[in-house]
């Protein structure tokens, strides 16, 4: 299962990821064996949805957006392209790229739901088409919600050589462990040895996970400890978050009592110095003793 795009749903309480699946059905007769190894062999590619408690287990996909009737047999759906309007959490939209097979382009159309389970298509044709041969929108044309990645994409080597940018991109480049990984693969391709580019990924991908635990148990430390550790919850009105700051048990060590808002009260536990509290005590049995 290829998870194309995900969210969490607040009224459920569940992660709902939008998934690639197929429409698969029996083949004619004569038709089993033809290109039995594609993955196109498997039906038609379609949309599906799948939900999970923990983003760990998901269960099986549903899908909810198919290739209708109204669709060539050569045309499919190949991403999604999942999003809510800005400020309208139950507006759910979908920007689909439709493959077409025939000429190996395809254009973006655009699917609205109320809940993200059914979906229909807005009226108006596609909202991105392919342009003329040659030009910049000749060949592919997609809305997808992982755009970030192609700049680490371009930076880590994975669509032009390092050579052609400047020396100070190349610089950071070597500090990313995807530029190793790709030095590898090349290397493996070139017939080379690729061990000492795959120990350096190893090494420089160990080094931001151990930076990344270090910083996130300080971030949750510090949360904890000033009481600012707070829980957003997105409100099916389209109104702004509200917050809600937690009490947590670190937060009040040092301190008489915490309000309901979780906020530090701002009078604070009167300690005497240990030596203080010693000599108070050694006085006392001494009185008593006489």
């Amino acid at each position: 299962m290829c998870i194309r795009d995900s969210y969490y749903d607040v009224d459920r309480k569940e992660y709902v990821a939008y998934v690639r699946a197929w429409q698969a059905h029996v083949k004619a007769p004569g038709m089993e064996a033809v290109n039995p190894d594609g993955w196109i062999a498997a039906g038609r590619r379609s949309i599906g949805r799948a939900v999970s408690r923990d983003f760990r287990h998901f269960g099986k996909p549903e899908i909810v957006v198919s290739t209708g009737a109204h669709m060539p047999p050569s045309h499919l759906y190949y991403t999604n392209g999942k999003t809510t309007l800005p400020g309208i959490p139950d507006n759910h939209v979908m920007f689909p790229w439709r493959w077409e097979l025939e000429s190996d382009g395809g254009s973006t159309w655009l699917l609205s739901s109320p809940d993200g389970t059914v979906w229909s298509q807005v009226p108006g044709g596609p909202v991105v088409e392919t342009g003329a041969p040659g030009t910049s929108s000749g060949g592919y044309v997609v809305c997808s919600g992982n755009l970030l990645e192609y700049p680490g994409w371009l930076l880590c080597g994975f669509l032009v050589p390092l050579d052609l940018f400047p020396g100070w991109v190349q610089w950071l480049a070597q500090t990313l462990p995807p530029t190793w990984g790709m030095a590898a693969i090349r290397s493996a391709a070139a017939g080379q040895t690729p061990w000492g580019a795959i120990a350096v990924c190893a090494g420089l991908g160990l080094g931001y996970a151990v930076l990344a635990t270090i910083l996130s148990e300080r971030l949750v430390d510090s949360a904890r400890s000033n009481a600012t550790l707070a829980l957003r919850r997105a409100e099916s009105t389209g109104r702004s978050d509200r917050i809600c700051l937690l009490y947590t048990s670190d937060a009040a060590d040092e301190i008489t009592c915490v309000d309901l808002g979780g906020r530090r009260m701002l009078k604070k536990k009167t300690q005497q110095p240990t030596d203080q509290m010693y000599q108070h005590t050694t006085e006392k049995k001494t009185h008593n003793t006489s």
